[in-house]
């Protein structure tokens, strides 16, 4: 067992020599790909980093565009609707210039409506004045009537009272 120790011991002496040996390569070839590994990566989240900071700066650009943009139309469209506002006060203006006018004018239709106010009055005043007489002459029966009613001794009816008093008795 001992010589079996020592066989193997001399025998892999050799092969733990050359591995020694050639560390250094195996250190690059191990270590030559990563490297490289390292270096594309690292160029590529620069481009990665690169083209977000531009992606980021034309979104910036594009929203200051959109916002130039939103206040110029609300500009216009302010100024469109002082503009109507304007054009439908000169209209309204207009308007009541012709309404004016068309009050001012004498038309047929306004005689006939004076003339048939006028007799309208006319014919309630020669109404009232009729009135007058009959409601005097009611009054006065009224009274008779009353005053019949009051001092009679003899017992009339309402009717015959009325007619007393209608004869002017």
């Amino acid at each position: 067992m001992n010589d079996e120790k020592n066989n193997f011991a001399k025998e892999i002496k050799p092969v733990i020599k050359e591995v020694k040996d050639s560390l250094p390569f195996i250190k690059t070839i191990f270590l030559a790909p990563l490297a490289l590994g390292f270096a594309l990566g690292e160029r590529y989240l620069q481009e990665i980093t690169k083209r977000q900071q531009e992606a980021k700066k034309q979104a910036e650009i594009s929203a200051l565009k959109k916002l130039a943009e939103e206040r110029e139309r609300r500009i216009e469209e302010r100024k469109a609707q002082e503009d109507s506002k304007i054009a439908e006060e000169k209209r309204a203006e207009e308007r009541a210039i012709r309404a004016r006018l068309e009050e001012r004018k004498i038309t047929p239709k306004k005689i006939i409506h004076t003339g048939l106010y006028f007799v309208g009055t006319l014919a309630l005043i020669s109404g009232v004045l009729t009135l007058i007489p009959i409601a005097k002459r009611a009054k006065y029966i009224n009274e008779c009537v009353e005053d019949k009613t009051l001092t009679s001794l003899n017992e009339m009816t309402i009717s015959q009272r009325v007619i007393l008093c209608s004869k002017g008795e």
